[in-house]
C-alpha cells in the first residue's frame, strides 16, 4: 500500500521571498526542461530591474512530500476598482517578454495542489480570486499543469509564437520560403556584397560580451529603436534587464550574439539565447544606412543555415508571432490567455459573459 502524497502550498513574498526559492527553483530547472523565461534567473532580473513595485510579488510554492513541485509567481492587481471583485493575481508578463508559462516539475498537475493554494491564498487575505496567464504557447508539456482544471479555467487564443524546426536540412527550410522573401534575399546579397564578401559570425559567452556586444548596441541604435528611445544603448532599464539576465554566470554558456559583416564593415546583429536544443532570438538590430539590403533577413537565414548544420539544436524560435515572419513560412504554435477561478460558478459566468460578446461581435461584422 503507497503512501498518500502530501501537498502544501506556502507563500514567499519579494525579492527576499525569490532569494530564498533560489536552490529549489533551480534544482526544478534541473529536472525539468523549463524555457528560459521560466528561470530564476529571469525572474530575477526582472525583479532587480523592472518591476516598479517589487515587494508586491508573491510566489506560491508547491511541494509534494517536502520537495518543490512547482511555483507560481503571482503579481496582485492594485486596482482599487475591483475591490469588491476576486482579486486579480497575474502570472507576471512584464518581465521584457510576451510569454509566461506555469512552472511545473514534469508530469504534475496544478489541480492536485488546488485545495491547499485556495486554503494559502484565502489566508493571505484574498477572499475569492482570479490567477490570470496572458500569453501561454500551448505547448502539450505546458498544458500539463492545467489539466483536469476545465470547470475553472477559460482559455482564449490570442497569437501564436512562431518557429522553425531545425531538423531539416536548410535546403528544406529555404525551398519553404515565400516567392516575396527569397527575391528580397538574393536583391539583398548582391547589394549587401557590392561592400565586400558576407560572413555571418557566432560569439558565444564571455567573446559575445567583449567582441560582439558593443557592435549590436551601435547598430541597434542606428535603426528606428534608436530614434524611438527603445534601443538597449538607450534604454538604461531595459539594457539592465538583458545584461542581469544573460551575463550572469549561469547564462553566460547560452549567450549567442551573431553578427553579419559586408565585409569589414557589421551590417547586422542578433541576440540570442540557446537553451535546450532552442535559439531564441531576443533582438535583432540592422545598419539602418543598409535598409534597402534587408540585412536583418539575410542575417536570418544564416542563422538558419547554421541552425540546420548543428546536431544540437532542433528549433529556432522567433519567440512572437508577427506578420512579417509569415514570409518564413514557420511552424506556428497557438499562444493563450488563460483564467483559473477560484470558484466554478464564476468561471461559469465568465465564461458564459465572454461567448456572449464573441457572438455580440460577429454579429456586428457580419451586418456591417
Amino acid at each position: 500500500m503507497t503512501n498518500k502524497a502530501k501537498r502544501e502550498v506556502t507563500l514567499l513574498t519579494g525579492p527576499a521571498g525569490l532569494a530564498a526559492l533560489e536552490q529549489e527553483w533551480r534544482a526544478l530547472e534541473q529536472s525539468t526542461p523549463l524555457p528560459f523565461y521560466a528561470s530564476w534567473r529571469w525572474h530575477h532580473a526582472w525583479l532587480s530591474t523592472l518591476e516598479p513595485e517589487p515587494e508586491k510579488i508573491q510566489f506560491a510554492v508547491l511541494r509534494e512530500n517536502g520537495r518543490c513541485a512547482g511555483i507560481l509567481p503571482l503579481l496582485p492587481d492594485s486596482d482599487a476598482s475591483r475591490r469588491w471583485q476576486p482579486a486579480l493575481l497575474e502570472v507576471p508578463r512584464r518581465t521584457g517578454m510576451d510569454l509566461c508559462t506555469p512552472i511545473m516539475a514534469s508530469e504534475k498537475s496544478l489541480a492536485d495542489w488546488w485545495p491547499a493554494l485556495r486554503k494559502t491564498l484565502k489566508q493571505a487575505g484574498h477572499r475569492a480570486f482570479i490567477i490570470r496567464m496572458t500569453g501561454v504557447p500551448l505547448e502539450p508539456e505546458r498544458l500539463a499543469p492545467l489539466r483536469q482544471m476545465a470547470s475553472r479555467k477559460i482559455l482564449r487564443v490570442q497569437n501564436h509564437s512562431c518557429w522553425i524546426d531545425c531538423r531539416r536540412s536548410h535546403a528544406d527550410v529555404s525551398s519553404r520560403y515565400s516567392a516575396r522573401l527569397r527575391k528580397i534575399l538574393r536583391r539583398g546579397e548582391r547589394k549587401l556584397a557590392a561592400a565586400g564578401e558576407l560572413t555571418f559570425t557566432p560569439y558565444h559567452g564571455q567573446q559575445a560580451i567583449d567582441a560582439a556586444y558593443p557592435v549590436f548596441l551601435q547598430l541597434e541604435a542606428s535603426g528606428w529603436k534608436g530614434k524611438s528611445g527603445t534601443a538597449l544603448a538607450l534604454d538604461d532599464r531595459s539594457r539592465r534587464f538583458h545584461e542581469t539576465f544573460l551575463f550572469a554566470e549561469e547564462t553566460l554558456p547560452e549567450l549567442r550574439i551573431n553578427l553579419l559583416h559586408a565585409g569589414e564593415q557589421a551590417v547586422a546583429g542578433q541576440l540570442c539565447i540557446a537553451r535546450h536544443g532552442i535559439v531564441s532570438v531576443l533582438k535583432i538590430a540592422y545598419d539602418q544606412s543598409w535598409s534597402k539590403a534587408s540585412p536583418g533577413s539575410a542575417m536570418m537565414d544564416r542563422l538558419l543555415r547554421q541552425s540546420c548544420a548543428d546536431p544540437d539544436i532542433h528549433a529556432m524560435s522567433f519567440i512572437t508571432g508577427q506578420r512579417w515572419m509569415d514570409e518564413w513560412r514557420p511552424e506556428k504554435t497557438e499562444v493563450a490567455d488563460i483564467w483559473l477561478f477560484d470558484r466554478a460558478i464564476d468561471a461559469t459566468l465568465a465564461r458564459g459573459a465572454a461567448g456572449l460578446r464573441d457572438r455580440l461581435r460577429r454579429l456586428r461584422e457580419t451586418t456591417a
